[in-house]
C-alpha cells in the first residue's frame, strides 16, 4: 500500500521504527495490551522490546566453506571484524592473501590468545612484528583460501553482518560479540563508538538476540551502542541500579498490600518499577519474560511530497512481529527503509515490476577513459568524473519529470503509476573490452583484464550506492544495450584520436558492455567461465547470449543445454540465439542463408542486435559490421557427459 505519512518513534532506549502513520502498534496499558494506531502514540506510552531470543535461535553450528564457525573462529572474527583489516594481493583488491590485526604492545595476553586460535583453528602461525616507531603491534596471518572464504561469506570492515553469524547459536554469536567488543570497546562506559549505521543495527540486534540489553544514540557522524549494566557511571561497582529493561510501568503493580504513604510514592513520583520491587512482588514472569518493555521518548509525523510503498506481512496466527532494533509491532504496513534491497526483489533487475522501472539510462564510454588515462588510479579519476556527471543529469532529469507528472502533464502516468520514487536512475557502459587493449594492451579475454574489469564494476556499485545515499534516489548499475551507442561512440572515438583502438574494420563499433569480443571464441565453456564473475556484479539488466549457429537439434537437446548453464553458473540471465533466415516463398530456413538455397531469391537473416531478434539488414552500419565477426559457439560438447566437473573446477578456480 502507498501513503504519504510516516511515523517515526524513537523509545528510551534510543531504538527508533519508522512506520505507516496508521500502523497498528501494541502498547502496554492499564487496561493491558491494546494496539494504537501510530499516530495516536504519545510520549510515555509503554512499547514493548525483545529481551531475547535465545529458545528459537539456531543449535547448528555454520561453516565457512571448510572452517566450522565454533566460538573460537567466532571470537577471531569479531576481532578482526572490528579492528582488523585485509591484506590484498595487488591494489585493485579482488583478491585477498591474508589477514591484519593491530593491537597496542600492552596487550600481550590478547596477542598470545590470537595466535593460539590461530594456530588451534587454522593450523598456521601468525607473523608478530612491532613499531617501534608507535605502541603498536602488528600480527599477520597469511592464508589465501581462509581470508578469501571469509569476504566471500561477507565478513567485511563495514557494512551488515554475515547470515552465518545471525545463524548460529547463542554460545558463537556471543563470542562474536565478546571479540568486537574486545576490539573496539570502551570497558570504562560499556561502550561500542560505531561509524557504521548498519554494522551498529547488527550489532544491537545480535546483543538483543542473545539476550543482552543494549541503548543505541545515533549522533551526526557516529552510533554509540551501550550494554545496559547494574552499575553507575563512575561508581566503581558501590551503586547499583536496575538496568532499563528490568523496568515496568508502574500501573503493573498490584498496590492493595503497600502501606499508604509508599503507596503514594510508588503511585505518583514513580513512573516505572524496577527488578528489586518486581521480586518483592512476585512479578518474576515479567523479568523471566523474552519482551521487555520501554517507554516511548519522541515521535514525529512526517508528512511527504510523494506517496511511498508500505509493506504488509502477513501471518497465520501471531500477528506481532520483531522489527530490525528488536521493537515490536503488529504485522502490518512496515516501511522498507532499505530501498537498495529493491535490487535484489523480483523484477528488480529488470525493473519489471509494476511501479518501477528506469528513469533514464546514461551509458558510459569506457573505450575513451582508457585511452586516455595514463594510469590506474587516473583511470579511476576519469571514471568517477563520468558517473558523476551521468548522475547529474539523471538528476537533472528526474526532477523535470516528475514537475511534468506533478502539473498534469501525464495524467494517464499519474493515475496508473503514481509517483517515480520507485524507479531507478540507471547508469551503465561500454566498450570495456577496448578499454582493455588501450589501457592495458590485452584484451578483455585475459585473466589480467578479466580482473581489472571486475574491480571496475566494484568501483562503479560503490558509487551507485553512493549516489543512492546522497540523493536518496534509485540507481542501478547496467550493462546497458547500446545498441546505437556502440556505433557512435566508436565513429566519435576515431573521429578524436587517429589511433584509438576500436573494433571493425571499415566501420568501426565497440564490444558490448564487459562482453568478451565477438570474435573470441566458439567455446561455449570458455566464454560462460569468463562472464560468471563479471555480470553477477551489475545489479541492472545484463544478459549473456548464448549464440548458435542455428536452431538446437531438438526441445530435449535445448532443455539440456539450459538445465547445464542454469545450474552451474552465477549467470543472472542467458539467452538461447540460434540464426535463421526467412525466405518469403519457402519461410522458415535453418542457419544464417543470405539466399534461399531452394529458390535462390534473397531472405531476410535473423538474430539478436542486443536484445531482440532483427533483420540483419535492418541493423545500424555498426551492429552490421559486429554481425560479419560474430562467431557462434559450439553447445554439444556442453551436453557430454562429464561436462558439470568441469566447468564446476573451472568456477572454482575463478572464484578461488
Amino acid at each position: 500500500m502507498k501513503g504519504r505519512e510516516l511515523a517515526k518513534i524513537t523509545t528510551s532506549d534510543g531504538k527508533t521504527i519508522k512506520v505507516s502513520s496508521d500502523h497498528l502498534v501494541p502498547v502496554l496499558t492499564e487496561k493491558g495490551i491494546q494496539l494504537k494506531f501510530a499516530h495516536e502514540i504519545k510520549k510515555g506510552d509503554s512499547l514493548f522490546i525483545l529481551r531475547n531470543a535465545r529458545k528459537v535461535l539456531n543449535n547448528s553450528y555454520q561453516y565457512i566453506e571448510e572452517w566450522k564457525l565454533d566460538e573460537k573462529l567466532a571470537f577471531l572474527l569479531g576481532l578482526f571484524t572490528a579492528d582488523g583489516n585485509y591484506l590484498y594481493c595487488d591494489k585493485t583488491k579482488i583478491k585477498a592473501k591474508g589477514m591484519q590485526f593491530t593491537f597496542n604492545k600492552e596487550e600481550k595476553e590478547l596477542i598470545q590468545l590470537i595466535k593460539r586460535i590461530v594456530k588451534e583453528v587454522l593450523n598456521k602461525d601468525v607473523i608478530i612484528k612491532q613499531d617501534s616507531r608507535y605502541n603498536s603491534v602488528y600480527v599477520y596471518l597469511y592464508h589465501t583460501k581462509f581470508s578469501n572464504a571469509c569476504i566471500k561469506a561477507g565478513f567485511n570492515k563495514y557494512g551488515r553482518l554475515p547470515d552465518a553469524i545471525f545463524n548460529s547459536p547463542t554460545k558463537v554469536i556471543r563470542a562474536f560479540l565478546n571479540g568486537f567488543f574486545t576490539g573496539d570497546g570502551y570497558k570504562k562506559g560499556n561502550e561500542l563508538h560505531i561509524k557504521d549505521e548498519l554494522l551498529a543495527r547488527d550489532l544491537a540486534m545480535l546483543y538483543s538476540l542473545t539476550g543482552i540489553p543494549t541503548t543505541i544514540r545515533s549522533k551526526e557522524k557516529s552510533q554509540v551502542i551501550r550494554l545496559q549494566h547494574s552499575h553507575g557511571r563512575g561508581s566503581e561497582n558501590k551503586v547499583h541500579r536496575d538496568i532499563l529493561y528490568d523496568r515496568i510501568p508502574n500501573f503493573c503493580i498490584n498496590y492493595s498490600t503497600v502501606s499508604g504513604e509508599r503507596r503514594y510514592l510508588f503511585k505518583h513520583a514513580h513512573k516505572t518499577i524496577g527488578s528489586n520491587m518486581l521480586k518483592r512482588f512476585g512479578a518474576l514472569k515479567i523479568l523471566n519474560g523474552d519482551a521487555a518493555t520501554v517507554q516511548v521518548e519522541n515521535i514525529e509525523i512526517e508528512f511527504l511530497e510523494e506517496p511511498i510503498t508500505f509493506y504488509d506481512i502477513e501471518l497465520e496466527k501471531n500477528h506481532f512481529f520483531v522489527h530490525s532494533l528488536g521493537t515490536i509491532t503488529h504485522n502490518c504496513c512496515r516501511l522498507n527503509m532499505d530501498l537498495t534491497q529493491l535490487m535484489n526483489r523480483p523484477g528488480g533487475m529488470w525493473n519489471l515490476g509494476d511501479s518501477t522501472g528506469s528513469i533514464g539510462v546514461v551509458t558510459i564510454n569506457m573505450n575513451r577513459i582508457g585511452y586516455e588515462a595514463k594510469s590506474e588510479s587516473e583511470f579511476f579519476e576519469k571514471l568517477e568524473q563520468y558517473m558523476i556527471l551521468a548522475k547529474d543529469s539523471l538528476e537533472i532529469k528526474r526532477k523535470i519529470i516528475e514537475q511534468n507528472l506533478q502539473r498534469g502533464l501525464m495524467p494517464y502516468t499519474k493515475v496508473y503509476l503514481g509517483t517515480f520514487r520507485n524507479h531507478f536512475s540507471t547508469i551503465g557502459l561500454v566498450g570495456m573490452n577496448e578499454a582493455c587493449l588501450n589501457f592495458r594492451g590485452e584484451d578483455i579475454s585475459t585473466q589480467g583484464s578479466k580482473h581489472f574489469t571486475v574491480a571496475v564494476l566494484k568501483f562503479m556499485r560503490e558509487k551507485i550506492l553512493e549516489f543512492q545515499q546522497e540523493t536518496g534516489n534509485l540507481y542501478n548499475l547496467e550493462a546497458t544495450p547500446a545498441e546505437s551507442a556502440a556505433f557512435r561512440l566508436a565513429m566519435l572515438d576515431k573521429k578524436m584520436y587517429k589511433d584509438i583502438i576500436v573494433s571493425g574494420d571499415k566501420t568501426p563499433f565497440l564490444t558490448n558492455s564487459t562482453q568478451l569480443p565477438v570474435d573470441k571464441t566458439k567455446d561455449l565453456l570458455f566464454a560462460l567461465d569468463h562472464q560468471n564473475d563479471i555480470q553477477p556484479l551489475y545489479t541492472g539488466g545484463t544478459i549473456f547470449h548464448t549464440f548458435l549457429g542455428e536452431r538446437v537439434e531438438s526441445g530435449e537437446s535445448c532443455k539440456r543445454l539450459v538445465k547445464k548453464i542454469a545450474y552451474n553458473t552465477k549467470l543472472p540471465y542467458f539467452s538461447i540465439t540460434p540464426t535463421f533466415s526467412i525466405c518469403k516463398v519457402h519461410g522458415y530456413l535453418r542457419g544464417e542463408h543470405w539466399k534461399c538455397p531452394r529458390c535462390g531469391k534473397p531472405t531476410e537473416v535473423y538474430s539478436r542486435i542486443v536484445g531482440y531478434f532483427r533483420p540483419v539488414q535492418n541493423w545500424n552500419a555498426g551492429k552490421q559490421e559486429e554481425f560479419k565477426y560474430r562467431k557462434t559457439f559450439d553447445y554439444k560438447p556442453i551436453l557430454k557427459e562429464g561436462f558439470p566437473s568441469k566447468i564446476e573446477k573451472a568456477i572454482a578456480k575463478t572464484t578461488a
